[in-house]
């Protein structure tokens, strides 16, 4: 993705208060945002089609499989993991960050679409 597009997808996550780290050398694009619960939750997308991977992220989160991966870890000594009702609320609080994130970066897209070559911001 050019240059221009990055910096205002940028300008989005961040908006949006994820943290938003470029690796350009690895081609990758980490975001990671702080759940209500104080879970510190990323994931790595490509530079290359972010918005697909960020929308990808998003129907591939499954709230159960992300509580059961924690109440799994609690079980085995993790400490810090909070009780079964504020991981699912949490789970559903990270699951609707993603949303906000797709939602805006889909839009994104369009605007993106509607730029010319010769409007695209050095």
């Amino acid at each position: 993705m050019e240059q221009a597009k990055l910096d205002r997808l940028q300008e989005i996550c961040e908006s949006l208060d994820w943290y938003f780290s470029h690796d350009n050398g690895a081609g990758t694009i980490m975001l990671r945002q702080y759940s209500p619960a104080g879970e510190d939750f990323g994931f790595t997308i490509s530079d290359k089609y972010p918005i697909e991977d960020i929308v990808t992220a998003y129907y591939c989160f499954d709230v159960e499989e992300h509580v059961t991966s924690w109440l799994d870890a609690k079980l085995k000594g993790v400490s810090g993991v909070p009780d079964a009702v504020t991981l699912v609320d949490d789970a559903n609080e990270i699951s609707n960050m993603l949303e906000e994130l797709k939602d805006k970066c889909c839009d994104l897209k369009l605007e993106f679409e509607s730029w010319g070559d010769e409007d695209v911001p050095d």
